[in-house]
């Protein structure tokens, strides 16, 4: 077997173990100039200064802009060229031949996503892909000429993943590729905001995406309306075969990121802890002059879902604290599948299927709320599976049958 190296430590390696094709190399070891030193995989990253050109038979290169880097690799420290492989190329014919006989072909589902679309990815027709290829690499596929795949089949992207799809020709290129396959791109943010799709990227364009998408889907209504987009709830997967079982500890959780919702979650705390609640608000990205010392408040860093449902395990109640013009987070959804309640200044669930007073508290501001129905019974939610992504599965099924 060849000795292989992998250059780059970051989310296109970990996309290259888990779906490209490795059987036939040795993985002896990872190099990364930022993250030498670290441990990845029982191995530590070396730096490219380290690497003795007779240490290995081949380098693949993960990350996007490889010629590039395989480039700048070879004349700052002498590689061999013919040693230095882009990775995304190499593998592209392996990862389409996984896309055969596939009718739902998922791009870049990972963290959050990958879980909560889980009930769909272990069917037998359904994919989730990441070809590892950045704008040259599908510019010059396009031009070469392309054998044509005429089964029918769904391309299904989430905008929050594609930032290193959308301003390629990636879209062109499965057009001329898979003939009679159809496009949706699901929206799973608010465009407009200060966090919004616009904002986060410089490229993003509504009506661009009208003409080059066969559908797109938003679970925001407000986004829904005004840039006539069709709505839909959001999808969730039962995990609660994978969630813990746990005494409860706490009587509310909050995890996530601070953004500019900060005083907002700290004015909740101060209402609750006040009036004898156990909290358990786990805060990321607040900086250290605006962090309290007080029971119930830890400042982290990321989170997996995975932890996340643990701590939700532990907890009768989770908050959900609002951006602005946000809705309809992830946090409704939990507390149906989980029988949790929910606490959340997001007025759209109001408008929920499951929404009912004993169960979901709707409050503006911190001092509307009235603690004493954290408290109260709860009553069954009866959920049906509604929110299954199977049934995004089946809605979307006329495009391939």
């Amino acid at each position: 077997m060849k000795r292989v190296l992998i250059y780059g430590v970051g989310h296109n390696c970990e996309w290259l173990f888990k779906y490209g094709d490795l059987s036939n190399v040795n993985v002896i070891g990872f190099v990364d100039q930022k993250k030498y030193g670290e441990n990845y995989r029982g191995k530590k990253i070396i730096h490219p200064e380290q690497v003795r050109d007779d240490s290995f038979d081949d380098m693949l290169v993960t990350p996007f802009g490889s010629d590039e880097i395989i480039a700048d690799l070879c004349n700052k420290y002498g590689f061999d060229k013919r040693k230095l492989k882009n990775a995304g190329e190499i593998n592209r014919e392996y990862i389409l031949s996984r896309v055969k006989n596939k009718k739902y072909v998922f791009f870049e589902l990972v963290g959050v996503f990958e879980s909560i679309y889980r009930e769909v990815l272990d069917r037998q027709d359904t994919i989730n892909i990441c070809f590892l290829k950045d704008e040259k690499d599908w510019l010059d596929d396009v031009e070469k000429g392309i054998e044509i795949d005429s089964e029918n089949r769904v391309f299904i992207f989430a905008i929050n993943m594609v930032k290193d799809y959308y301003p390629c020709n990636v879209f062109r290129y499965l057009r001329l590729y898979y003939k009679n396959s159809k496009q949706v791109m699901i929206f799973y943010d608010q465009i407009e905001g200060e966090h919004g799709l616009k904002n986060r990227f410089s490229f993003f364009d509504v009506d661009n995406l009208k003409e080059s998408m066969d559908k797109l889907l938003t679970y925001h209504r407000g986004d829904s309306l005004k840039y006539e987009i069709e709505y839909r709830d959001m999808v969730y997967s039962d995990l609660s075969d994978e969630m813990p079982f746990a005494e409860i500890m706490y009587d509310i959780a909050f995890v996530g990121y601070a953004k500019n919702r900060l005083e907002k979650i700290y004015a909740v705390y101060d209402r609750l802890s006040a009036a004898g609640y156990r909290c358990n608000f786990w805060l990321v990205g607040v900086d250290k002059e605006q962090q309290r010392n007080e029971v119930g408040l830890k400042y982290v860093g990321l989170t997996s879902y995975e932890e996340y449902l643990r701590l939700l395990a532990q907890s009768r109640a989770v908050l959900e604290v609002c951006d602005e013009g946000d809705e309809s987070t992830l946090r409704y959804y939990e507390s149906v599948l989980y029988h949790k309640k929910l606490l959340t200044d997001d007025k759209s669930v109001l408008q929920k299927k499951y929404f009912n007073k004993a169960n979901m508290y709707y409050y503006s501001c911190a001092e509307d709320i009235q603690p004493e129905w954290l408290k109260e019974p709860m009553e069954e939610y009866n959920y049906g599976s509604e929110y299954s992504p199977d049934k995004l599965l089946d809605y979307l099924n006329c495009y391939v049958d």
